[in-house]
């Protein structure tokens, strides 16, 4: 069974933050660690194939993600499954060094991305992706996703 892939469209970041949400961005994530390399994230894939990754996605819940490298060098293709569907969202990385789905970037690192993304739900790009960056789909397979039993048993 192949997974359907959906790319989403995002509208720019700027017309749906507001000041104190880019303050808590910033506070949460200081400069002392904003050199955090994407190659030590356990989401990170690297170099696979669409086909490789809708092989792993296929029998993950709504919620999981992984980041691999886009085609376009420097850039990065967040997938997360929604609605039983993979959702493709390209990670842009700036003139200035900042990512983000669209201009103006505001993370510094693709790894703050994720975090706060986790921590926040992507309707702020896109109204449609109302979740979270909940289970990651990890390299080790020890660390595979798994699901809460809160969520089984809601």
């Amino acid at each position: 069974m192949t997974v359907p892939n959906e790319y989403v469209e995002l509208p720019e970041l700027g017309e749906r933050f507001n000041d104190c949400q880019l303050e808590e961005i910033y506070m949460n994530h200081g400069e002392a660690d904003v050199k955090l390399d994407i190659e030590s994230a356990p989401w990170y894939w690297g170099d696979i194939s669409r086909s490789e990754v809708n092989e792993l996605m296929e029998s993950q819940p709504d919620g999981s993600f992984l980041v691999r490298n886009a085609t376009t060098y420097g850039d990065y293709t967040l997938t997360l499954k929604k609605g039983g569907v993979n959702k493709l969202i390209k990670i842009y990385q700036n003139q200035s060094g900042k990512y983000g789905f669209s201009e103006p970037n505001h993370f510094d690192s693709v790894v703050h991305l994720v975090d706060y993304f986790s921590a926040n739900t992507l309707q702020t790009y896109n109204a449609k992706l109302d979740i979270k960056l909940f289970y990651p789909v990890t390299k080790n397979k020890r660390d595979s996703v798994s699901i809460p039993s809160t969520v089984l048993c809601s």
